[in-house]
C-alpha cells in the first residue's frame, strides 16, 4: 500500500505554488512590488485578521525573529505599514 503523504503532500505543495502564482500574477497586474513566497503567506493571513507579529509566528510555524525581517522588508516595500500597538 503506497504512504498517503507521498500523495498529498506533492499535491498540497502544488496547490500552494497555483494559489500563490496567481496572487503574484494579481498583485503585479495591480502594481504592487513583487513579494516573497514568505511574504505571501504573511499577507494571506494579515487579510484574515491576524495582525500581531506574535500570532503570525503562531500561525506559520516560524519564529517572531522571521517574522519581524519579512514585515520590515514589506513595510520598506510599502506593502504593509507597521504601527506600534
Amino acid at each position: 500500500m503506497d504512504d498517503p503523504v507521498h500523495f498529498v503532500m506533492p499535491a498540497l505543495f502544488d496547490w500552494f505554488c497555483w494559489f500563490d502564482d496567481g496572487l503574484q500574477r494579481t498583485m503585479r497586474e495591480a502594481g504592487f512590488p513583487e513579494v516573497s513566497r514568505a511574504q505571501s503567506l504573511v499577507m494571506v493571513n494579515v487579510v484574515r485578521g491576524t495582525n500581531r507579529p506574535n500570532e503570525l509566528a503562531k500561525k506559520l510555524r516560524v519564529s517572531r525573529q522571521a517574522v519581524h525581517v519579512t514585515l520590515k522588508q514589506m513595510s520598506e516595500k510599502g506593502i504593509i505599514d507597521l504601527r506600534p500597538d
